[in-house]
């Protein structure tokens, strides 16, 4: 499953993780780079970056400008494990970004995100076993909020994903705001639990369907809400590990809110940072099932089915 709203945030804690070993500030991370937090989005993006500080504060980071790059491959367990090919099937989500610290609390970024394909089934249809697409720039602002029910500062990242593709243009869509925010509650310097929230807005005026790639396809504007529980376990300031439980809910906008789909998530990951988090690696195991509307087939739901399991790799690096 593409986890883009994840991926972006591994860049900006590797940001974070560099500047804070530029000021040599004597902390202890909590909740350190895991693709799905959110937390300390002024400083990171989805990847939370809060610290226990353990020795006098070091002054303030100066650094104003920031560049990052991100690809993230992944590839489904049952191409894996079950084709007979050899040569497997590869999908890459990656982007290139640039942020601009606008003072303490407050940051704005670009990203521009485009994808990439391996798939050999292509030959066989007279297709390209290779291929790439430029997708969406995103304009970013971030802001620093005050902890909730004592949790560590939320730092908020507000997108805009700019509408420019062909898809975009046959739907009339005029873009999709995004909210990422992430609570973390630090239990020890080992230990921490938080809550992470991704609401998401598309911007379709009307409904309606269209043809792709020889398929009739419906579109409408969707209300999307992701949500979980995390559970991470910080080794040191460069290896964490984290477990996390959520759903995602999207709902047909005009529609007075139906429910139009339905995902149990469940990740498992670690964060490895070299270099003062300059470079980031981020393996992790991806399950994500869609629910059942009705109880006639929910089997589908409760029982594990590996055509539902991906491993991801995210290689992160940041400037």
């Amino acid at each position: 499953m593409k986890r883009i709203f994840a991926i972006a945030a591994l860049a900006t804690l590797a940001t974070a993780a560099h500047a804070q070993d530029n000021n040599n500030a004597a902390a202890s991370s909590t909740a350190t780079a895991s693709a799905p937090a959110a937390g300390s989005q002024v400083a990171v993006t989805n990847a939370t970056g809060t610290t226990t500080t353990t020795a006098p504060a070091a002054a303030a980071d100066t650094k104003k400008w920031s560049l990052s790059a991100v690809v993230q491959a992944e590839l489904g367990s049952s191409e894996l494990n079950y084709s007979n090919r050899k040569d497997k099937a590869v999908d890459t989500t990656n982007y290139i970004g640039m942020g601009y610290k606008l003072d303490k609390e407050n940051s704005i970024g670009f990203k521009q995100y485009f994808t990439a394909s391996h798939n050999p089934e292509n030959a066989e249809k007279n297709k390209a076993v290779n291929s790439a697409d430029m997708s969406y720039p995103v304009l970013t602002y971030g802001h620093t909020f005050k902890g909730v029910a004592k949790s560590d500062p939320i730092s908020a990242l507000f997108w805009y994903y700019v509408p420019v593709t062909a898809t975009d243009y046959k739907t009339q869509n005029n873009g999709i705001l995004r909210m990422d925010a992430e609570l973390v509650w630090t239990l020890t310097p080992q230990w921490a639990v938080s809550y992470y929230l991704n609401p998401r807005q598309s911007l379709i005026p009307t409904e309606g369907t269209m043809d792709l790639d020889g398929q009739t396809v419906p579109y409408f504007a969707k209300t999307t809400l992701i949500h979980y529980g995390t559970l991470y376990y910080n080794v040191n300031d460069n290896i964490s590990y984290y477990l996390n439980v959520g759903a995602r809910h999207d709902w047909k906008t005009k529609s007075n809110f139906a429910l139009a789909k339905e995902q149990f998530l469940s990740n498992l990951g670690a964060s490895f940072a070299f270099n003062g988090g300059k470079f980031v690696l981020n393996p992790e195991i991806d399950y994500a099932v869609t629910l059942p509307r009705d109880g006639s087939n929910m089997k589908v739901a409760s029982t594990y089915d590996e055509a539902n399991l991906s491993y991801v790799m995210t290689v992160v690096m940041a400037y």
